[in-house]
């Protein structure tokens, strides 16, 4: 059924009219004229499960197109992503993206695996380095440079996704195959093993070209040591990393059943300490050592169940959650209708409604995360004031808030 928009007049009956008439290649004029004038009307969206959602429309004092749908962003409710005025840029008659460039994720399913092909070049080049043209066991700072900057300008369309976000998709799909082979609840390394079969199964392409090409999960049956090509090594990291000289470090790298040194750059070391964590390093082979040729991403692995966490917090409110009995734990990984286009960091499934838990780990100064934050509590708040669901938060900036936190967990356990 397709979405519409109702224009609630004070002189007259209402108007409902669907977007396929208000919008083709643009803002129909016409239908604009005929729908605000004499009298302005309020409009409000139907694509929204927890009601209607307020806009209004905006006139250009002269020029083509002068009329066009606003969208509020400090409504409570807001567009879903089914929605097709989600997909037009706010506060213009221009079109946004289509949803494939929005995610920069295109998927498709054969025979029961997902197939998906992401919206990133990993490398600018992949061209091979003869081992006449290295004078020393470590490359040239220059040649390193060389390879980080073409990839810092050249490395990226437009449309593209992260690098993290490349990650991402490769854990969600090793995570999916070892919980249909392997176990329900995965161990790490049933993951990595996971992670290692998609590659096998070819599910991932890149701008590069297939990912099984660039990509490894060190492991013994397989030939993964290429001079001079630039690759995306996988594994756990099982020690802290040792100093290797004045700029580098060097970090142990367990595969499969295989363990591998990298020898990291210090300006490609994250905030955050790495030993423990399922790291994804790019590296280069030069006289068979392994170099970092960009920033290393690590992610917290829980070992029960393999589930990812994004923080320290959100391990620490995991382990609590575990321990109170009798709790069915979704940790979503993607962004859901199911709760209203946002993805909360927990979510119980068994209580009624369902709890959505949110744990703020980052101080309001930092402006993106903060309206984030604040239009995802709206949303929620708005939610359930509806009975839709029941809002818990950790917010760790408060010294109390932990103790809230699982005082609200308990009390919600016994009523």
């Amino acid at each position: 059924m397709e979405t519409m928009v109702i224009a609630i007049y004070k002189s007259k009956a209402p108007v409902q009219i669907g977007y396929s008439i208000l919008y083709k290649d643009g803002w129909d004029q016409q239908v604009f004229k005929q729908l605000c004038e004499p009298e302005r009307p309020k409009l409000y969206c139907t694509c929204s499960p927890l009601g209607r959602v307020p806009m209004h429309v905006k006139r250009r004092p002269k020029g083509i197109g002068r009329y066009f749908i606003a969208i509020d962003p400090n409504a409570a409710i807001q567009h879903s992503l089914n929605c097709p005025l989600y997909h037009l840029k706010e506060d213009s008659d221009l079109p946004r993206l289509p949803p494939y460039y929005e995610t920069g994720v295109d998927r498709e399913t054969k025979n029961g695996n997902e197939f998906i092909h992401v919206n990133i070049r990993v490398f600018a080049s992949q061209t091979n380095t003869n081992e006449t043209d290295i004078k020393s066991n470590a490359p040239s700072i220059n040649q390193l440079r060389q390879i980080e900057s073409s990839e810092f300008r050249f490395g990226r369309t437009k449309l593209e996704v992260a690098f993290g976000g490349l990650f991402r998709e490769w854990y969600i799909l090793g995570l999916g195959f070892a919980q249909r082979t392997m176990s329900p609840k995965p161990s790490r390394e049933q993951l990595l093993r996971g992670m290692w079969k998609v590659l096998i199964n070819k599910q991932i392409t890149v701008e590069d070209g297939p990912f099984d090409k660039i990509a490894i999960v060190p492991f013994s049956k397989v030939k993964w040591r290429l001079e001079g090509q630039p690759r995306v090594i996988v594994g756990y990291v099982i020690s802290p990393p040792v100093e290797f000289d004045n700029s580098t470090v060097k970090v142990r790298v367990r595969g499969i059943d295989t363990e591998i040194d990298v020898l990291v750059r210090n300006r490609h070391l994250p905030n955050y300490r790495l030993d423990g964590r399922l790291c994804a390093l790019r590296v280069v082979c030069q006289n068979q050592e392994y170099w970092s040729i960009n920033h290393v991403q690590g992610l917290l692995i829980y070992p029960d169940g393999a589930v990812w966490l994004d923080s320290s917090y959100e391990w620490q409110a995991y382990e609590f959650l575990l321990k109170q009995r009798g709790l069915a734990i979704v940790k979503p990984l993607m962004p859901s209708p199911e709760w209203y286009d946002f993805k909360p960091d927990f979510v119980l499934t068994n209580t009624k409604p369902q709890t959505v838990i949110e744990v703020w780990g980052m101080p309001d100064v930092f402006l993106h995360y903060h309206e984030q934050k604040k239009r995802k509590k709206k949303v929620y708040q708005y939610a359930q004031s509806l009975g839709k669901l029941q809002l818990i938060e950790w917010n760790v900036q408060d010294p109390m808030g932990f103790e809230i936190f699982s005082k609200q967990i308990k009390d919600m356990k016994k009523s």
